[in-house]
């Protein structure tokens, strides 16, 4: 497709996709540059893409900028930029900057929840990015009981209004099962998803995004994340090979990407 039609927005937004999925920041770049350079206001295409290649190489510094710049500049609203800016914190390990813009800009929408009276169906993305950062917070700072009712609200919310789409189906339980601090049900959930359920997309960029941060010190996921890495670096294995027999190879990615015959072999 792409060499039928190399600059469509479609094609070079979901090879950014499928190029962070296979642990190919610099493909990603690529065309995440590519996007930047054709459609430079869209926020879908081209600030979303390069803002989580940035928490990807842990650039967290330069993807705040980046939000402000399209917070500023370019449209993009309060509510998704103080979550992305706070996300970005958070992963950085500044908790109480964190968790300060957090609640400078959510206090009564945590509130509202907590106490039952905000009603699900109106939630927002960015609301559900901000809960989903403070409720990370809380279970970091030792407040799992205040985190509690967010992730049951949640879950509920996914349960009863989320739109059934292809990638809520996917990551729905997955999440619920993360947010109420369950190991076992996420790792058995993600296991069968990635390996039996033919879920795979978006599955290591997200693990790649530290979007399951709380878990990160676990054995069993570790475990998880060791098993699905390595099919990852097969796939990907496979892909490297043909785009060098393609010619559209850059022989400088191989370091970047620490790549050595061994790695090649895992195909």
């Amino acid at each position: 497709a792409l060499k039928d039609f190399p600059f469509l927005y479609g094609y070079m937004y979901w090879n950014t996709l499928i190029s962070l999925d296979l642990d190919l920041l610099p493909l990603a770049e690529r065309y995440s540059r590519l996007i930047q350079t054709r459609y430079p206001e869209n926020t879908l295409y081209t600030y979303n893409h390069a803002y989580d290649i940035l928490l990807a190489e842990e650039r967290y510094d330069e993807a705040m900028d980046l939000t402000i710049i399209w917070n500023t500049n370019k449209g993009l609203n309060d509510n998704s930029a103080i979550a992305n800016i706070a996300r970005a914190h958070f992963l950085k390990g500044n908790l109480e900057n964190a968790k300060q813009i957090l609640l400078e800009q959510f206090s009564d929408l945590y509130e509202g929840i907590a106490g039952g009276k905000y009603p699900a169906v109106s939630i927002t993305d960015p609301e559900i990015r901000a809960i989903k950062t403070y409720i990370d917070v809380l279970r970091e700072t030792g407040e799992s009981e205040i985190a509690k009712p967010l992730a049951d609200f949640i879950c509920s919310y996914y349960e009863e209004f989320h739109a059934r789409g292809f990638f809520a189906k996917k990551f729905d339980r997955v999440d619920c099962y993360y947010l109420q601090n369950d190991l076992d049900g996420f790792v058995n959930s993600l296991r069968h998803g990635y390996f039996n359920g033919g879920n795979r997309l978006g599955v290591y960029r997200d693990l790649k995004l530290l979007r399951y941060p709380v878990f990160e010190d676990k054995p069993a996921y570790q475990a998880l994340f060791r098993e699905i890495e390595q099919e990852t670096h097969r796939m990907r294995a496979q892909v490297i090979e043909y785009l060098k027999e393609e010619g559209d190879w850059d022989p400088a990615w191989d370091k970047r990407l620490h790549l050595s015959d061994g790695d090649l072999a895992l195909r």
